[in-house]
């Protein structure tokens, strides 16, 4: 299901992309409806609104969006990445798991939490987000690295 409102929304940017606004927006819209905060729909659906010239629509989108993500993208992500080289990995847990709630599917946020629960003596936890970080990888580079980390995990 994951790759497929994946492939729905990426099918939604190529059709506006090809001026095809009305299919986009049908399929954007489709992405929201099976997944009312997915940010990236939403975001690509307000642009298809903006082009319709349906501005009081794209507005009413992006004010949701901002209701959703009062802060950019990979926000607690850097601040992570921070925290861990800071050596602080309880709080760069708590700011990588609120990145995969705001978007789960991203391979390199379940990496990173695999990362700080491994410095955390978590085994359960790093082996559930680096089973993430493969299921949610978007190429076989990336699949075989964290493929490759989860066997070691689990041979240990």
């Amino acid at each position: 299901m994951l790759y497929a409102l994946v492939n729905v929304n990426t099918l939604g940017v190529v059709y506006k992309k090809h001026g095809n606004l009305r299919e986009a927006e049908a399929v954007l819209a489709s992405v929201i409806e099976r997944e009312p905060r997915n940010v990236n729909a939403m975001q690509n659906l307000a642009l298809v609104y903006s082009d319709q010239g349906r501005e009081r629509e794209a507005d009413a989108l992006s004010e949701r969006l901002e209701r959703l993500q009062p802060n950019p993208p990979f926000h607690d992500f850097d601040l992570g990445v921070e925290a861990m080289k800071a050596g602080d990995y309880r709080r760069a847990r708590a700011l990588f798991t609120r990145e995969v709630e705001r978007d789960g599917y991203y391979h390199e946020f379940h990496y990173w939490l695999a990362a700080a629960c491994w410095r955390l003596g978590d085994a359960d936890c790093t082996r559930k987000h680096l089973a993430s970080a493969v299921e949610n990888s978007p190429t076989r580079g990336d699949r075989d690295i964290y493929a490759a980390k989860l066997d070691r995990l689990k041979a240990h």
